[in-house]
């Protein structure tokens, strides 16, 4: 055995093989994990292409994607972990937990604050990946007198009008940011269809303006499809799934919003009702005073300055702590911090975590931070989806 270490530039490759093979051709289906994801299976991110060698063969493989995130003005440093596998043969040997292990020390080198896991299987659940929520889901079906506005089209989405979504994306309080080459990538990547899914992507024009886009899933065996992305005029979005549905003739679309995010309100308004959705996947805070302090300046648009400088954020085996002013409270484990900062999970009521109760003995304290937490939080089953 070698490793857990990077992959060289002559594994790639047999890398991208082996990752294929647990996730596609195992499954009869084409191997396209590169093309779908091609940011992080490639040469460029070999370095986080993490794997374990038996006689000179990639047996066990994990990756990741640095990345930051935008929120409201603060910049969080955050990285996706996506196709981890280990061949058949090898399992049953913790290979996956090795390189994890190697993984998450090495993103803590590089700074990283928060880890996005696409699953949630134990081998995730074991080293603190807890689910959060944060998130509504809204199903769309269609009109009996579906209304059509005047002067809206649908265009598909392609190089040439890639830059019109990149304009109305980066106007996005909060996203991941992304580069221009990254926008285009990710789109390339998750137009690519696999197994019974089939993509594609639409531009809502008005008057022939670009008023907002959405990445849709379509499923070839069902008449329902589901909004993996989407940015722009929060009205022309609705408007846009609303002509989907008449045009495709499907029975539904399904479509997932932050819950501080302003689609809410003209979803209700027209009686669409909506539904709590945990976060996709799970997430790990890998260095939680470090997180804190990036998201000061989102925070100072909620608190005044001098209350902002007085919070200090600790951290210690396993308890996070946030003092402020002689005063302090405390998440027990990563699975309350989580609840926390993203947002409480469907199935818990509040009395379940432990810090709710604290807050519930010291309003002062519980309303400062209601005014700051739950942060809002991209949806990740979108374009940056690993």
């Amino acid at each position: 055995m070698e490793g857990p270490r990077a992959t060289k530039p002559e594994e790639v490759q047999p890398v991208i093989d082996l990752v294929n093979l647990v996730f596609r051709t195992g499954n009869h289906w084409k191997p396209t994990m590169e093309i779908e994801f091609p940011l992080l299976l490639c040469e460029e991110n070999r370095d986080n292409m993490r794997i374990i060698t038996e006689n000179g063969q990639p047996v066990s493989d994990i990756n990741y994607y640095p990345s930051s995130i935008a929120v409201e003005g603060s910049v969080i440093r955050a990285a996706s972990v996506g196709a981890v596998c280990t061949h058949p043969d090898y399992r049953g040997r913790q290979f996956a937990t090795m390189i994890l292990d190697d993984v998450e020390d090495k993103m803590r080198r590089e700074g990283v604050e928060v880890m996005l896991v696409s699953g949630g299987r134990g081998l995730y659940r074991r080293r603190q990946c807890v689910r959060v929520g944060g998130f509504d889901r809204a199903v769309l079906k269609p009109m009996e007198k579906s209304p059509d506005p005047a002067g809206l089209s649908l265009v598909e989405m392609d190089r040439p009008n890639l830059r019109e979504a990149a304009h109305l994306y980066h106007r996005e309080a909060v996203r991941f940011r992304r580069t221009y080459h990254e926008f285009t990538q990710l789109h390339q990547g998750v137009m690519t269809p696999w197994g019974n899914r089939t993509f594609k992507s639409y531009l809502v024009r008005i008057g022939g303006e670009a008023a907002a886009y959405f990445v849709v899933r379509f499923f070839r065996d069902s008449d329902r499809a589901e909004i993996r992305e989407y940015a722009g005029d929060r009205m022309a979005v609705i408007q846009g799934i609303r002509r989907l549905i008449q045009d495709k003739n499907l029975c539904e679309c399904a479509l997932v919003c932050g819950k501080s995010d302003g689609i809410r309100i003209l979803l209700q308004e027209e009686g669409i009702p909506l539904q709590h959705q945990d976060q996709q996947g799970t997430v790990k805070i890998l260095d939680f005073p470090s997180l804190m302090n990036s998201l000061r300046p989102y925070m100072r648009q909620y608190l005044p300055d001098e209350t902002v400088n007085a919070l200090e954020f600790t951290e210690k085996d396993g308890t996070f702590s946030i003092h402020c002013g002689g005063q302090t409270v405390t998440a027990n484990g990563m699975d309350d911090l989580g609840q926390l900062l993203f947002g409480q999970r469907e199935q818990d009521s509040p009395e379940a975590v432990s810090f709710r109760k604290e807050l519930d003995g010291n309003p002062e304290l519980k309303k400062m931070l209601d005014a700051i937490f739950p942060i809002p939080f991209p949806w990740t089953d979108n374009m940056n989806f690993i």
